[in-house]
């Protein structure tokens, strides 16, 4: 199946892991501007950049969307324990046609053994990060949002209280998201 996403722009959160890196480079091969946002983005940008198909912008552009697109693909750093990064940075960014949230902190202990603080940073990166920029991402009128969770949402896995919780977390409110993100008719 082939597609064009010439001269959209997608945000990727999370786009420096192995899978987000994926779904970028993805994004840019169908033809679509990409803000690669992670913890890392900055720093691993020399190594993943070249890797990436360079956006060829349109030869026109009209922003009915309300804002400019970027004209080259952006690495953004993203803290996601700092929850007001979110609403500062995502209305900078330009009107948003795909949104992909695929950050994610994996767990390997037994609940019992799972200090506060990894639960905290696990919800924080799995969960909350979803929601937020779901929240104040720019979605044009034709926008999407893609969640990446895990078939550990719903399946028994050892090990994996918070991270399943968390995972199972982004799956459930997709379509409360999507009928409030929904433009009014």
């Amino acid at each position: 199946m082939s597609f064009s996403l010439r001269g959209k722009h997608a945000i990727v959160v999370g786009g420096t892991g192995t899978l987000g890196f994926r779904i970028a480079s993805a994004l840019a091969d169908r033809g679509s501007v990409v803000t690669i946002m992670s913890r890392n983005a900055v720093d691993d940008r020399q190594v993943l950049e070249p890797r990436l198909k360079p956006f060829e912008p349109l030869p026109y552009r009209e922003d009915f969307d309300g804002g400019r697109r970027p004209t080259e693909h952006q690495f953004k750093r993203l803290d996601v324990q700092r929850g007001d990064i979110f609403k500062g940075l995502f209305p900078t960014l330009g009107p948003v046609d795909v949104l992909v949230n695929c950050a994610g902190a994996s767990q390997a202990s037994a609940l019992k053994r799972t200090g506060e603080e990894d639960i905290q940073r696990i919800l924080n990166l799995n969960l909350r990060a979803t929601i937020l920029a779901s929240k104040y991402a720019k979605l044009t009128n034709h926008g999407c949002i893609i969640n990446v969770s895990s078939l550990m949402a719903t399946k028994m896995g050892a090990g994996a209280t918070v991270y399943a919780a968390s995972k199972a977390g982004v799956v459930e409110p997709a379509d409360s998201i999507s009928s409030q993100l929904s433009p009014v008719p």
